[in-house]
């Protein structure tokens, strides 16, 4: 990975790691799928593998999906409402800390 990929990846995932319960989901769901798509990127692109950090991206993945509609055309059926629960927002924060936490290593 080179050094430009890392940063990016860095500023995009560490946001994640202040996911708090009580946050405004519409608010959050641009950058949230942001950083869904940028995950994604880095689990499918053609010039490197991710071995030792492959299940620690899926699993922010998997904590975004169940948060935030896959297709953004459906961002506008998410209540003005909605607020991130507390086991939402701690496994958004606990993924994207493992996450870093196996990509400093």
């Amino acid at each position: 990975m080179n050094q430009y990929w890392f940063y990016q990846i860095a500023t995009i995932i560490h946001p994640l790691t202040l996911a708090a319960e009580g946050a405004s989901v519409p608010q959050l769901a641009w950058g949230y799928d942001n950083a869904r798509d940028w995950l994604r990127v880095l689990l499918n692109n053609e010039w490197y593998t991710v071995v030792v950090s492959r299940s620690a991206v899926q699993n922010i993945i998997d904590a975004i999906d169940k948060v935030v509609p896959r297709e953004t055309s459906e961002f506008a059926s998410i209540p003005e409402d909605r607020k991130l629960s507390w086991i939402e927002a701690y496994r958004i924060r606990q993924a994207a800390m493992e996450f870093e936490t196996v990509s400093s290593a």
